[in-house]
C-alpha cells in the first residue's frame, strides 16, 4: 500500500507566505505610487530625475525579486496571467533591446545621460518589469 501523508502545517505556512508576499508586493507598488512623487535627495547634482528613477528602479527590482521567489520557491510554479498587452510590451522591450545593441554609445543608452536617465534602457526594463509585477499581482 502507498500512503501519502500531508503536512498541514507545512502547507498553512506555505500559505501565509504567499498571501504575505502578496501583501509585501501590493504594499511596496502603494510605497511607490505615494514616494515617486515626493521622493528627492538635495544633495545629488539632478534634484527630481535621477533620484525617482533610481527609487523605481528599487522598488521594482525588490517586487519583482519577491514575486520570482513566491512562484519559484513557495508555488514551485511559474504563474503568469495573460494580458492582451503582454506582447506589445515584450516587442516595445525587445525594439529598446536592439535600439541599445546597436547604439553608437552603449553606456549612455544603458545608463541614460545627465537630465535623461528616464531615456535609458534600465529605465524600460523598469517599467516594463513593473508592468508584469502589477499585472501579475492585483
Amino acid at each position: 500500500m502507498d500512503y501519502k501523508f500531508d503536512r498541514p502545517e507545512e502547507s498553512k505556512s506555505k500559505e501565509k507566505a504567499i498571501l504575505f508576499s502578496n501583501h509585501l508586493i501590493r504594499w511596496l507598488i502603494y510605497a511607490m505610487v505615494f514616494l515617486v512623487p515626493l521622493f528627492f535627495l538635495p544633495d545629488t547634482v539632478d534634484f527630481f530625475d535621477y533620484n525617482k528613477q533610481y527609487l523605481i528602479w528599487l522598488i521594482t527590482g525588490i517586487s519583482a525579486l519577491i514575486w520570482f521567489f513566491r512562484m519559484i520557491i513557495l508555488e514551485g510554479r511559474v504563474i503568469w496571467k495573460r494580458t492582451p498587452l503582454d506582447i506589445p510590451v515584450l516587442i516595445f522591450l525587445a525594439a529598446n533591446f536592439l535600439i541599445y545593441l546597436f547604439s553608437i554609445d552603449r553606456f549612455l543608452s544603458l545608463w541614460g545621460s545627465y537630465g535623461t536617465f528616464s531615456q535609458s534602457f534600465l529605465n524600460v526594463l523598469a517599467f516594463v518589469l513593473l508592468f508584469f509585477v502589477v499585472t501579475n499581482n492585483f
